[in-house]
């Protein structure tokens, strides 16, 4: 039987984890992972080395701007076709050389994924959106581009017609024209909430035995040898004044007031954000110091979204002030109690008449809608 490739497009640890979960719940063989990372987030080629399980994966190749590549933005002319260029022969050779026929994107409101999508279900390849987070499922009606002024339209429409089209038989109006998830050609979607109901829907069942051995080693190597029943996982998030200036403080009192309401024979285990400062990392660890308490930090060394493999049976309960991890709760780990911090953090700000209130209120607004959708 003639073996059949399937690429694997890779921005972010998450998404690593959840492409080897498929590959071992579809049995799939003959894999290419392509892959690359989202913004500032180097970290995320670290995580991947540690969760990478290398008997999956025929081929592994970086690609740059993976989630940006096919936007168009047209800022950096030279530069954005140098890397359509580069990035669409890298993909396109991949898939002569492994006999591909399957895409999986894993991010079903990227516009460079419905790009991938256009440029290649055109072909005859399959393409299938994969779980990326609750931005999986909070997806807007309509991709609109509306909201581009009338030059970069018209730059759009004119490179549409004089490079994309005749290069890549990509019509001019595509960078213009709203779009729907109908638009999209979709072979199959998975998901880890069980909440779509289309015929081409599977539902992900974690499993996660399934991790690398060099992983296994940092997981062993991160959680030391004590009795850990009692523990709790702090998240803690990265902190920009995006919810107001001066309201940091707000933030810190917060977590020592959850500090505080733990029993001291309690082991904190801290998981930084990615992105978070040294300043907040230094004295979210002196408020922990502070009230006498026991503590580690975990992902110092690799930013693995380790959380993940340790629910099951190890953390009392999860704190965390504005995460997708909780919104996972009892899908991809057993039910625990997930302590909210935004919620009185909110409350302060509105008590002290400072910070973005609207912003605030719009996040919590967003995590009940996305706990109506698991429940």
């Amino acid at each position: 039987m003639e073996r059949r490739g399937n690429i694997f497009f890779i921005q972010s640890p998450l998404q690593l984890l959840i492409a080897q979960l498929i590959i071992n719940q579809e049995k799939l063989v003959d894999n290419i992972m392509i892959y690359g990372y989202i913004h500032a987030n180097t970290h995320s080629l670290d995580a991947y080395e540690v969760m990478r399980i290398p008997e999956m994966w025929q081929e592994c190749i970086f690609i740059e701007k993976i989630a940006e590549w096919g936007l168009g933005s047209f800022r950096s002319l030279h530069d954005d076709l140098r890397i359509f260029r580069k990035n669409y022969k890298k993909i396109s050779d991949a898939i002569q050389k492994h006999n591909v026929t399957t895409l999986y994107l894993g991010d079903l409101g990227n516009n460079t994924y419905h790009m991938i999508d256009y440029l290649f279900a055109n072909k005859g390849l399959d393409i299938c959106f994969f779980e990326e987070g609750n931005g999986h499922y909070l997806l807007p009606i309509k991709f609109s581009v509306t909201n581009y002024s009338w030059k970069m339209k018209l730059a759009k429409m004119l490179y549409g017609i004089f490079y994309y089209k005749p290069f890549y038989n990509i019509d001019g109006r595509y960078f213009l024209d709203d779009r729907t998830i109908e638009h999209l050609t979709i072979t199959r979607r998975y998901s880890v909430i069980p909440y779509f109901k289309e015929s081409f829907d599977v539902l992900i069942k974690p499993n996660f035995e399934i991790k690398s051995k060099t992983l296994e080693n940092y997981i062993r190597k991160e959680l030391g040898c004590e009795n850990n029943s009692g523990s709790v996982l702090l998240l803690t998030t990265v902190w920009d004044n995006t919810f107001g200036e001066n309201t940091i403080e707000l933030y810190y009192a917060v977590i020592e007031d959850y500090i505080k309401s733990l029993s001291k024979d309690t082991v904190i285990y801290i998981k930084p954000h990615p992105r978070e400062t040294e300043d907040t990392k230094k004295t979210i660890e002196q408020i922990v110091k502070t009230n006498d308490m026991r503590y580690k930090y975990l992902g110092v060394e690799f930013n693995v979204p380790i959380e993940y493999y340790l629910q099951d049976d190890f953390f009392a309960e999860v704190c965390v002030f504005f995460s997708s991890v909780a919104f996972y709760n009892g899908y991809l780990y057993k039910r625990k109690k997930i302590v909210y911090l935004i919620d009185k953090y909110y409350q302060l700000c509105k008590s002290n008449k400072i910070g973005n209130l609207d912003l605030i209120d719009k996040c919590i607004k967003s995590r009940q809608l996305l706990q109506n959708l698991t429940n």
